[in-house]
């Protein structure tokens, strides 16, 4: 939380050196208390604990040294009616939004499961391995909101989208080479984990599978955030339940009334699912009401394509 008032306010550098630091303790005490005291499972656990504290402790200092427009006071903590109504109207959306994932990720799984050992372990793998993606989409998403809502609150709409396009430009640059890579070297990758033939032929053939289509998703991503951005969480959060989780409980379904569930089309599940839903906030972006938004008061202009 802290961290993100500090990106609203522009700095953005702040959290992320607080973030090297956390890492480094806990890579340090992850050393120590594991190797050193002996301390396994309970030893990692603490390191994680203890370097998030350290953490934590870092943004509040920087927060409590803030200006005035960005400054905690303790004494100052307690509910205020209409901004509490805000965060709220904005805020619940969005978690609803990150929850959705699960649940379609739920059904899933437990339709992965019955494949087998071998590919339940293959589809763990490959779920490491594209972690680096979907950190980076995480990031873009963060990007595009956070930008999106400085330009939006201080009346620059036409640098909503510019924000947007920059967002998507970056993105691709981004996604698109590490999308080649992992499609290259899933073999060597899933070395990293494991050597067991049985399970790295699975994690590669899922790599290969989704590799080339994690672009599909960008434009959902940025162009939901951007939306959020300018204050309108729930029509994102409906498209969301429509284009994700609908998608692939309704792929779920189809997949078991037409027969055995195989790894292909287990797995084609995602892409199909990425592409469905930024076909819908797409539309919803370049069509929705929500462009009256972009529309200065008392003008004409409607919102140009971002």
């Amino acid at each position: 939380m802290g961290a993100g008032f500090l990106r609203s306010a522009g700095d953005s550098k702040t959290p992320f050196y607080y973030l090297i630091v956390s890492l480094g303790l806990n890579l340090g005490l992850d050393g120590l208390f594991v190797l050193v005291f002996r301390w396994g499972v309970a030893g990692a656990a603490a390191a994680t604990a203890l370097s998030q504290g350290v953490s934590a402790v870092l943004v509040l200092r920087r927060l409590c040294r803030g200006s005035d427009g960005l400054k905690l006071v303790f004494r100052d903590i307690r509910f205020h009616r209409e901004e509490l109504g805000q965060m709220v109207r904005l805020g619940l959306p969005m978690g609803i939004n990150g929850v959705l994932y699960s649940v379609s990720n739920i059904a899933i799984q437990s339709t992965v499961n019955a494949l087998g050992t071998d590919v339940i372990a293959a589809w763990s793998i490959s779920i490491r391995i594209d972690t680096v993606i979907w950190s980076l989409y995480d990031a873009f998403g963060i990007a595009a909101a956070t930008f999106a809502a400085r330009n939006y609150g201080a009346g620059r709409y036409d640098r909503v989208r510019e924000t947007v396009k920059s967002t998507l430009l970056l993105g691709a640059a981004v996604i698109l080479p590490l999308c080649a890579l992992m499609y290259a070297f899933a073999r060597p990758l899933a070395r990293l984990f494991i050597h067991e033939r049985s399970v790295i032929e699975p994690t590669v053939r899922i790599c290969r599978i989704m590799a080339p289509y994690y672009i599909f998703f960008l434009f959902g991503d940025v162009f939901a955030a951007a939306i959020r951005g300018c204050g309108e969480a729930a029509r994102t959060t409906v498209i969301t339940l429509i284009g994700t989780c609908g998608f692939r409980l309704a792929w779920v379904a189809l997949i078991h009334a037409a027969g055995t569930p195989t790894l292909l089309n287990v797995t084609a599940g995602y892409p199909a699912s990425w592409f469905f839903n930024s076909l819908l906030v797409s539309l919803y972006y370049f069509l929705g009401a929500w462009r009256s938004r972009l529309t200065p008061v008392g003008s004409a202009e409607t919102c140009g394509a971002g």
